[in-house]
């Protein structure tokens, strides 16, 4: 019998949202609507076509009929979602309660992302369009 492989949580912060205003509002409006108990649907994907990084993973979240982004996952966080993201080893997202950020009066969130097995270690050393390589 094949021994089940543990789950782990990491945290993610969606990074980038505080850039942009249409992100912090749409952080803004999924607050609102946790408050109220509604469930807002995340998901995680590569973005094929980002001229700043050509492996830039981006959050999306669920709202008025179609999906909408409201940041990426941080440089040094990339190897291992990305990992996680091709291997199928994702089990859940959560999108944990938006909160404003005092200094900017704009919104961010975390990302709290379930996986089969051990995550890998973050990556301090990525360079935005390295070429990744998993051993």
């Amino acid at each position: 019998m094949k021994k089940k492989e543990r789950k782990f949580v990491e945290l993610f912060n969606v990074t980038g949202s505080t850039l942009v205003e249409e992100r912090s509002e749409t952080l803004k409006k999924c607050a609102e609507e946790m408050r109220k108990g509604k469930e807002i649907m995340i998901r995680i994907k590569e973005e094929e076509i980002n001229i700043k990084d050509k492996n830039a993973i981006m959050f999306q979240v669920y709202t008025n009929n179609n999906w909408k982004l409201v940041g990426y996952v941080r440089k040094y966080k990339i190897k291992k979602i990305m990992s996680a993201i091709r291997g199928s080893e994702i089990i859940n997202l959560i999108l944990r309660m938006p909160f404003c950020v005092t200094a900017t009066g704009r919104w961010t969130a975390e990302v709290e992302v379930v996986k089969q097995g051990h995550w890998l270690g973050n990556d301090y050393l990525y360079k935005y369009n390295d070429t990744i390589k998993f051993d």
